[in-house]
């Protein structure tokens, strides 16, 4: 049996994370996330040959649009990622 982290958030059985909610963390955390994302992948070969994944948004079952400001990690938009951020990190 796996042991569960004390505080998680959810019981989902993937992570999706906006690439560009990661670029605005301090850069210390970034470079952490790199070595912890490089040691998962040094540790698992689980990506089957010839798969690709694309993230899809849905509300009540149906499939909705993304927020523009969280798919354009090239061009941030920092005035509305401002108005989602909880706290000054």
């Amino acid at each position: 049996m796996t042991e569960q982290i004390e505080g998680a958030r959810t019981l989902a059985s993937w992570l999706t994370i906006p690439r560009v909610l990661l670029d605005q963390m301090p850069i210390e955390w970034r470079y952490e996330w790199v070595k912890l994302m490089d040691e998962f992948n040094e540790t698992w070969d689980w990506v089957p040959d010839g798969i690709q994944f694309y993230v899809n948004a849905r509300r009540s079952g149906k499939m909705v649009e993304l927020p523009e400001h969280l798919c354009e990690y090239r061009r941030p938009m920092y005035e509305e990622l401002e108005k989602i951020k909880r706290h000054q990190v």
